[in-house]
């Protein structure tokens, strides 16, 4: 990259511009106001708001009762990572590799529909322990993207209890939203609930981590366990 334009804003602090010049670049500005000057930024801006809010609506329409607007900047960067890990119809190299000329960090088939409800293996159970009898064998969470820090395996699952974000492995993804909305789960037979479990489980594989390359398995991190403050006795908190 030889010439940067860009918004005349924090773009034009001495301290960029000192390391725009140290690395034999040359940058210029929009016009105070004039966004459409740099044209080819706010078209991308677009398309990634675009593709943010149509991920977050189609959530919402399957899960009101936990995706809220609130969940806005995971949409956000979801759609960036799918745009950059994604080539196009005349470029067979997609946009991260173009611009790193390395591969991204993820396929497109580590990408999951967005917020669709995720079903996480208990944490002892991972460890080889056994439960009692009638305990359940996992906690649900929400499907919100992966981070850069780990291997694209490994996605990012927000607790609904907790409210915290950690990366698991040991998940199974609920792709279509069929056990999302307690509401539509209340109308149906009970056979019929059944059923959803019974087909997501079938079809689905828990993902182990025994054979991994990577250093240490994802067992359940310290933030997806720890309770929130009990500021407020109304608020969920781990026995």
């Amino acid at each position: 990259m030889h010439h940067i334009h860009t918004d005349n804003g924090v773009f034009n602090s001495d301290l960029y511009k000192s390391d725009i010049a140290s690395k034999n670049q040359t940058i210029s500005f929009c016009g105070v106001n004039a966004h459409w000057q740099n044209g080819i930024v706010e078209i991308y801006n677009g398309v990634v708001c675009v593709a943010a809010g149509t991920m977050l609506l189609h959530a919402q329409s399957h899960w009101p009762e936990i995706i809220t607007a609130e969940f806005w900047p995971f949409a956000v960067q979801h759609a960036v990572n799918l745009y950059n890990s994604r080539p196009n119809r005349r470029i067979t190299a997609c946009p991260w590799t173009r611009f790193t000329a390395c591969d991204p960090p993820w396929n497109i088939t580590d990408f999951k529909p967005l917020f669709c409800p995720v079903y996480v293996l208990d944490r002892r159970l991972q460890e080889g322990n056994n439960l009692p009898k009638w305990s359940k064998c996992a906690e649900t969470g929400v499907y919100v993207s992966h981070s850069h820090q780990y291997a694209g395996s490994v996605p990012l699952i927000w607790n609904p209890q907790t409210k915290l974000v950690s990366p698991q492995f040991h998940v199974v993804f609920d792709e279509r939203f069929e056990t999302a909305s307690p509401q539509i789960l209340a109308r149906s037979e009970p056979e019929q609930h059944q059923e959803l479990f019974e087909r997501l489980f079938a079809t689905s594989t828990w993902l182990f981590c025994d054979n991994s390359p990577y250093e240490h398995p994802y067992f359940f991190d310290s933030p997806w366990q720890r309770p929130l403050v009990p500021d407020n006795p109304q608020r969920w908190t781990n026995p």
